[in-house]
């Protein structure tokens, strides 16, 4: 009999799974990020990649990834480029440079032993006219100004950059759009209530605001990652949040949530795919990356970990319990509750553990004589059974239902009649 060659037989099936994975890329962009922080981390301080590095801190922070020796490289660099006066002269004239420099500045302004003036550097800024074009430089001036609380400096820059808007919203060319996009950013990352009325006067909220449509139809990933993380913000940054639902009502965060932050996201991955962004990581700028990662982190749509099938079963069952339980609770009827509970036992004791029970026996005895103890206890029963029905109400439905007041006279009668019942059953 004819055997075939043992390799020309296996040839037929395909080869079984190994368990590896192709790279995604998602894992692709987190893989060029961390090349990227380490091989800024192994040059040292260099102030002509201070525009990477403060990207990348920012997004380190984020992930609270390498936090610390990019901020500590990125003080280092700031502070070694401001000491060289011919260096700093020539960051001041070339964009990205004065950006970093900005950008650095305001995430080194909270410590108070920084030995500069910071003012100096914003006044020099201005000087060589930055502020009469340029959005980015504009904002992460205000942004800064704002930090370190230069009120007069600020307040000029907001009027600037108010009247650029207006400039800009109507021309909507590309570097208008890019101006746009980084004045939004930097509004949405200092959590600056000033981006609710630029949002509102602008309609930037609706799917067919021609902003947005041209971002969409444009193919600048960078554009379309920085409003993305702006309107991840606007929906899930506290503060940000319930100003947008007092000026905009719910039904307009309803919209950004779950229709413009969603269809923006694809948007952005199809221009990912379509401008090879992943394909040459050696290449792509660090900055690049960092924005596109930060913008799918802030928007929610980043999911950097996978549940197994029984972390899911124990995460439902904990959703469930925080659905029904005081996570989901009225705040006024818990507010009521909480005093309540305060308030009743420290009546309890009153009536039952001090002096004054006595006094109030003797009292009764004259209205009531012999039953006067009795009638206290009944009380103290009466209030204890009062805070259990709240309790047990507030836990069951979130709220306090009428009919739970009765507490332990209701509840307790029906329970016992369930375990005989149980019981039985057995």
């Amino acid at each position: 009999m004819f055997v075939k060659p043992l390799g020309q037989e296996i040839m037929k099936f395909p080869l079984p799974k190994t368990g590896i994975r192709d790279p995604t890329p998602e894992s692709n962009m987190l893989n060029g990020i961390t090349k990227a922080i380490r091989e800024q981390l192994e040059e040292g301080p260099n102030w002509k990649k201070l525009y990477s590095i403060s990207w990348l801190y920012v997004l380190a922070q984020s992930l609270s990834f390498q936090k610390d020796n990019i901020y500590n490289l990125m003080r280092n660099a700031v502070l070694s480029l401001l000491k060289s006066r011919e260096n700093y002269i020539i960051a001041l004239y070339d964009h990205e440079s004065a950006v970093g420099i900005i950008f650095s500045l305001y995430h080194l302004a909270d410590e108070n032993n920084l030995d500069l003036s910071i003012s100096e550097v914003l006044k020099n800024i201005e000087a060589l006219r930055w502020h009469d074009y340029d959005g980015e430089l504009m904002v992460f001036s205000y942004m800064l100004a704002i930090k370190i609380n230069a009120k007069e400096y600020a307040d000029n820059l907001l009027k600037n950059i108010k009247e650029h808007l207006d400039r800009w919203f109507q021309e909507l060319d590309y570097e208008s759009q890019k101006s746009i996009a980084y004045t939004l950013f930097g509004f949405a990352y200092a959590s600056d209530k000033e981006l609710i009325k630029i949002v509102k006067k602008f309609n930037l909220i609706t799917k067919d605001n021609m902003f947005l449509q041209r971002l969409m139809n444009g193919h600048d990933v960078e554009n379309i990652a920085l409003v993305l993380f702006t309107f991840g913000k606007l929906a899930y940054n506290k503060k940000l949040f319930n100003k947008l639902k007092h000026e905009a009502g719910m039904s307009t965060l309803n919209t950004l949530r779950f229709e413009i932050i969603p269809q923006l996201g694809r948007i952005l991955d199809i221009r990912i795919s379509e401008e090879r962004v992943l394909e040459d990581l050696q290449h792509a700028p660090p900055e690049l990356l960092a924005k596109i990662q930060l913008a799918r982190i802030e928007s929610g749509l980043e999911k950097p970990f996978m549940l197994s099938k029984y972390e899911w079963e124990i995460y439902q069952e904990v959703l469930k319990s925080a659905k029904e339980g005081f996570f989901g609770v009225n705040r006024k009827h818990l507010a009521l509750n909480l005093i309540l509970t305060a308030v009743i036992p420290s009546l309890i004791i009153v009536l039952l553990a001090t002096p004054l029970y006595h006094l109030l026996i003797f009292e009764l005895n004259k209205i009531i004589p012999g039953y006067a103890e009795n009638v206290l206890k009944i009380i103290a029963f009466l209030l204890f059974n009062e805070l259990y029905g709240i309790n047990l109400s507030l836990w069951r439905n979130g709220f306090i239902r009428k009919e739970y007041l009765l507490g332990v006279l209701k509840h307790l009668p029906f329970d016992v009649i369930n375990r005989l019942k149980k019981g039985a059953e057995r």
